[in-house]
């Protein structure tokens, strides 16, 4: 509730307590621990904190690859969701890297969910608004018109 409504700082701490809890009673690798994980990085959005959201996001991602491999949807999420913090992050490096990742998550939605899927869409729509932000013009253009066709 929190989290859908803004109240990121309310979100963080439930799910804060959510994770802790779900981690000490099923362990770091449960697929219940995960999607706290998960949860928990999206919910920290305060930029000074950036770089452990990245932490938790790498992890998930890691875990989820590991445990549901590289196509599930769930897997899917948590490579958009570090590529979004990746891309907030704003270095060459991290650009490069969330570039890569979107690229990877666009292929593999349009593979299990289909071209059409809000999934698929949600995602194309993300990698093609970074590279309008780094003025990958020609690149940006040929994804949006895609999103919106």
């Amino acid at each position: 509730y929190h989290f859908n409504i803004g109240g990121y700082t309310d979100a963080e701490a439930v799910f804060r307590r959510c994770f802790d809890m779900r981690q000490s009673v099923l362990g770091d690798e449960h697929l219940d621990t995960l999607v706290s994980m998960g949860n928990l990085a999206a919910s920290i959005q305060d930029d000074s904190r950036l770089a452990e959201r990245i932490q938790l996001e790498r992890q998930s991602l890691q875990l989820s690859r590991s445990k549901l491999g590289d196509r599930h949807p769930d897997t899917l999420i948590s490579m958009n969701n570090l590529a979004d913090a990746l891309e907030r992050q704003n270095t060459p490096e991290s650009l490069a890297e969330a570039a890569d990742l979107y690229r990877e998550c666009l292929e593999g939605h349009r593979v299990v969910l289909g071209r059409m899927h809000v999934e698929t869409l949600e995602t194309m729509c993300n990698h093609g608004d970074m590279l309008m932000k780094h003025q990958r013009w020609v690149e940006a253009e040929a994804l949006l018109v895609e999103c919106v066709c």
